[in-house]
């Protein structure tokens, strides 16, 4: 069975906080030259965690692939 879980605040810092993962892995464009700051960080690091940032890959994006599902599975909404 698949949970979902819906947030009301601006960042998963408390969802990271509850689930405390061993790795909390954000995409590149919150690398330490991009000026972005991974609010969720310091929440990490609190409880031992690690942050690892992986790069970017051009044309793939978590956005990207939820345009493509609903314009594929869900054309009333596309």
């Amino acid at each position: 069975m698949t949970e979902k879980i819906i947030l009301d605040d601006d960042t998963a810092e408390s969802l990271v906080r509850a689930l405390q993962p061993a790795v909390y892995v954000k995409g590149g464009d919150y690398s330490t030259g991009s000026g972005k700051v991974l609010p969720e960080a310091p929440a990490v690091e609190q409880y031992g965690g690690r942050v690892v940032i992986l790069p970017l890959e051009e044309g793939r994006s978590t956005t990207g692939i939820i345009e493509t599902v609903i314009a594929r599975y869900c054309p009333a909404q596309g």
